[in-house]
């Protein structure tokens, strides 16, 4: 777990520091965030929460022993404020204590999520018996399609909000097949991901589709589609009809077609072949940050479960994640020769950080109570 630590630490300085264009301010302030004013924004706190949860929870999960946990959140603070000071020398960063601050909120919420994940007793207390079949990779990859669907987390019981949320349905009827096919894939990977394998979905896991099709309705900048709801239909249907033996492979099958269809639409040629960028995570940072993480995590889903499905398949976790990323870079390359796309690096790594984090979770946990698949 050690490596992981490090690997995330190295992540957020990225993500803290990017572009990496950095110069010397007119006055260098030892509290830098005391000399600007800066408005809160609510993508920018939760791009600043989300980006410490990780860090928290490969504590939790990996670092038995108090003393050292401690240490290792002190460190984790001491990260997020230095990483506010450095950002006085970027141009395009501005430093801001409440930066920190929200940090600092990421950095309990993963460890929290982390101890609840890693503690039988508190696991059990989830009804249906999910956490008792699933490993801690499993349920962190189902974690993120749920993230996904109800970004930006932020509720309202506005009737105005209902009414606009649920628009799309009645009025403009989104019935294209990547839509629906988007949509059914990742409600039977979710189903698939916290199932015993060669088994059928418990009734309160396949409650879970609709409970958060309803919580959507009331989360702000949200909105239902009819692919939505085909798709909960369709991935129900798919789970429940298909026969265990053949699960996985119609699940891989379903993945990679929905992968597919989802990079090369609408499949138009270029008259000026598209450049391809090599910087890892360069489009995050430009364009929407709040639909920037809400991509993310749907990617990380996807991404990390169709690793997860070729493992289930019989390949080895190395081998699925290099299939996997074999499989997007395809995609990626065929994006240079379509309109708008903007093929880059970042999707083929991905599956390649997803089982690097896997892979440093242990194997045997009694705290888990489960064996790692």
């Amino acid at each position: 777990m050690p490596a992981v630590l490090v690997l995330i630490a190295l992540f957020i300085a990225y993500a803290s520091l990017y572009p990496f264009e950095f110069a010397t301010p007119a006055e260098i302030h030892v509290l830098p965030w005391l000399y600007t004013e800066t408005r809160i924004v609510r993508a920018d706190v939760l791009a600043n929460i989300l980006l410490f949860v990780p860090y928290g929870f490969a504590v939790a999960f990996g670092e038995h022993r108090s003393r050292h946990r401690i240490w290792l959140l002190m460190a984790g603070m001491a990260a997020a404020l230095a990483l506010q000071w450095v950002q006085q020398f970027t141009p395009e960063r501005v430093p801001a204590l409440y930066d920190a601050l929200f940090n600092l909120l990421g950095l309990m919420v993963g460890l929290v999520v982390g101890a609840f994940v890693a503690n039988r007793r508190y696991r059990a207390l989830v009804p249906g018996g999910l956490w008792r079949v699933a490993t801690p990779a499993e349920i962190l990859i189902a974690g993120c399609w749920l993230g996904y669907r109800l970004f930006p987390f932020v509720p309202s019981l506005d009737w105005q909000q209902v009414k606009d949320s649920l628009k799309p349905v009645f009025l403009d009827p989104d019935l294209s097949l990547a839509a629906m096919l988007d949509n059914t894939a990742g409600w039977a990977l979710f189903f698939l991901l916290l199932s015993p394998r060669l088994a059928k979905p418990s009734p309160g896991l396949l409650a879970l589709a609709p409970l958060t099709l309803l919580a959507e309705v009331l989360v702000v900048d949200n909105a239902l589609s009819m692919a939505n709801l085909l798709g909960v239909a369709m991935a129900t249907l798919l789970v429940l009809a298909t026969p265990p033996r053949l699960q996985i492979r119609v699940m891989i099958l379903v993945l990679l077609s929905s992968l597919l269809l989802k990079g090369v639409l609408p499949f138009a040629f270029t008259s000026r072949l598209n450049d391809f960028s090599w910087v890892p995570l360069s489009a995050f940072f430009s364009g929407s940050l709040s639909f920037n993480i809400q991509s993310l995590l749907q990617k990380l889903f996807f991404y990390g479960g169709l690793v997860l499905m070729l493992n289930r398949a019989g390949l080895g976790l190395y081998p699925a994640s290099v299939a996997a990323s074999l499989w997007l870079s395809l995609i990626e390359c065929a994006q240079i020769f379509l309109r708008h796309h903007s093929p880059e690096i970042t999707d083929p790594l991905i599956p390649l950080l997803v089982v690097f984090m896997v892979k440093s979770i242990p194997k045997h946990s009694t705290s888990l109570g489960i064996k790692a698949r």
